[in-house]
């Protein structure tokens, strides 16, 4: 865990969240300040929300920070979501509570650049959460809940690198989800789902009622939504034990040896399965990825795996030509199409001192 805490793609990864978390948060609660004034009776009324177009605000821009810097630091953006990822063992300890750090961090920054913004807005909430009349605790905070399952459900099962199903835009899936929980919410309690974001709006606003009921809702919520979808959907097969590893590891992927040997099983196992569907070259695992059945003539084009994401200097692409006499070596070589960091040790239980990533990639490839 210490490690982790000196690497330069750690804070990258930290900068991200932050950075993405603030464009977010002015773009989306902005959208849901604007100056539409209705006329009523000759006099100028408050401003309006129209309940769809900030739902669409909060879906795209989601969306579109996620694509931006998915890359980088995954891109969640909610503390709820990262709390489900930790659950899912899939980031560390120290990364979960620097995310949520940072993502509160910027939420607070973006809503009080926004109140300046806006500072001459009659009535201005900036956003605030609130219940609406007639709905008590108890409701506003089954509805939080809810809504923050959907999400994280949706999160984890579009980013399952384990399917093979996926086709179109993980980063779309989810903000269309995010979209669908205001959809939902915002009638009820002005749609939290994200505690960050309804941080930003108390603190900058100083109004903390029922404030407990956006935090305490979405982490029950996302923490639900990852113990059914590892437990109960889609377990893994790899045991608790060895996943709990990765709660005090620099990266899910340290202990890539036995991921890779996961994905080598899993793609032998479907190749065995469907057969030689192909007159050409059949789906094989070459020790990194599993190159699908091609036809004589056909070039194959698959992005660095996976397992190496966070190593990665800047993600590539491989390829290999499916000929008459099998498939042609990988070129470019994995050296030159997916650099890793020199500087990343992988910490085997074996190993009393870490080794270097990259000689311990080329034992492998």
């Amino acid at each position: 865990m210490a490690s982790e805490f000196k690497k330069k793609m750690f804070w990258r990864a930290i900068v991200a969240e932050f950075l993405a978390m603030s464009l977010f948060i002015f773009i989306s609660i902005g959208s849901a300040l604007g100056y539409n004034f209705p006329v009523v009776g000759n006099k100028t009324a408050t401003a309006t929300q129209d309940n769809v177009k900030v739902s669409l605000a909060f879906g795209i821009a989601i969306a579109t920070m996620a694509q931006s810097v998915g890359h980088i630091s995954g891109a969640h953006l909610n503390p709820a979501v990262t709390l489900g990822l930790l659950l899912s063992c899939q980031i560390s300890l120290l990364k979960a509570f620097m995310y949520i750090v940072a993502q509160c961090l910027g939420a607070v920054v973006a809503t009080a650049i926004l109140s300046g913004v806006t500072s001459s807005l009659p009535n201005n909430s900036l956003g605030l959460n609130a219940l609406a009349d007639g709905i008590n605790s108890g409701q506003g905070l089954g509805i939080e809940i809810i809504a923050t399952f959907q999400l994280v459900l949706c999160v984890l099962a579009t980013t399952d690198r384990r399917r093979n199903d996926l086709s179109g835009s993980a980063p779309l899936a989810i903000g269309l989800s995010v979209a669908l929980g205001h959809l939902l919410a915002i009638d009820y309690t002005g749609c939290g789902i994200n505690p960050a974001r309804s941080l930003g709006s108390a603190l900058v606003a100083r109004n903390f009622t029922n404030h407990w009921i956006f935090w305490v809702g979405p982490m029950l919520g996302g923490a639900s939504a990852a113990l059914i979808y590892d437990f109960i959907l889609a377990p893994r097969s790899s045991d608790l034990t060895d996943r709990m590893k990765v709660v005090g590891h620099i990266h899910p992927e340290c202990d890539f040896l036995a991921e890779l040997k996961r994905n080598e099983n899993e793609c032998l196992r479907d190749a065995e399965d469907h057969g030689n569907e192909t007159a050409g070259c059949r789906k094989t695992w070459d020790r990194l990825l599993c190159w699908p059945n091609a036809e004589v003539g056909e070039t194959l084009t698959l992005p660095c795996p996976q397992v190496l994401f966070h190593f990665l200097k800047e993600p590539g692409l491989v390829r290999r030509n499916c000929t008459v006499n099998g498939w042609s070596d990988p070129y470019p070589s994995y050296h030159i199409a997916c650099p890793v960091n020199d500087e990343i040790p992988v910490e085997e239980v074996s190993i009393s001192e870490p080794i270097p990533f990259r000689n311990m990639l080329t034992l492998v490839i």
